[in-house]
């Protein structure tokens, strides 16, 4: 899934990850929701390196 900052965090709450604000200076960070059972959700972020 591709977004943006007005985007990214509602689709990210809505599949099970917890809420995130993002700011829209924010490029080029990936955000990666595991699923796991029970409805768990693991949400990891990489910040590229300047």
């Amino acid at each position: 899934m591709v977004g943006h900052s007005n985007t990214t965090p509602q689709i990210l709450s809505l599949m099970g990850g917890e809420y995130i604000n993002i700011e829209e200076s924010d490029y080029g960070v990936v955000y990666k929701l595991q699923k796991h059972d029970f409805g768990h959700a693991t949400l990891s972020i990489s910040i590229p390196l300047e």
